[in-house]
């Protein structure tokens, strides 16, 4: 856990100073939301897991958007997180989401 969590923030460091990788940044800061809750910080996860899907929004990284939402409902059992996921996906015919991060 730690080690993903150091590397996401690493790798969030590094593409924030770059201009031009506002979709990447999204998809790490949904890596360190994960990673967070994996560490027992449940309440800082969702800050960022909330910080990603609002820049996701902005930045209209909608298949992120996706990915936040479905982290959201699995994370938290968020139903309004789980309905719009499933909004978008039958909107972008979507078939099937990569899996689910998971702790090995």
């Amino acid at each position: 856990m730690d080690a993903a969590l150091a590397g996401a923030e690493e790798a969030l460091e590094t593409a924030t100073a770059t201009t031009g990788v506002e979709v990447p940044v999204v998809g790490l800061e949904r890596v360190r939301g994960i990673a967070l809750v994996w560490r027992g910080n449940t309440r800082e996860g969702h800050v960022q897991l909330m910080d990603a899907l609002e820049r996701a929004r902005r930045v209209d990284a909608v298949f992120e958007e996706v990915l936040i939402l479905d982290t959201l409902a699995t994370l938290y059992g968020d139903d309004d997180a789980a309905d719009k996921r499933d909004s978008i996906i039958q909107r972008l015919g979507i078939v099937k989401l990569p899996p689910f991060l998971t702790v090995s």
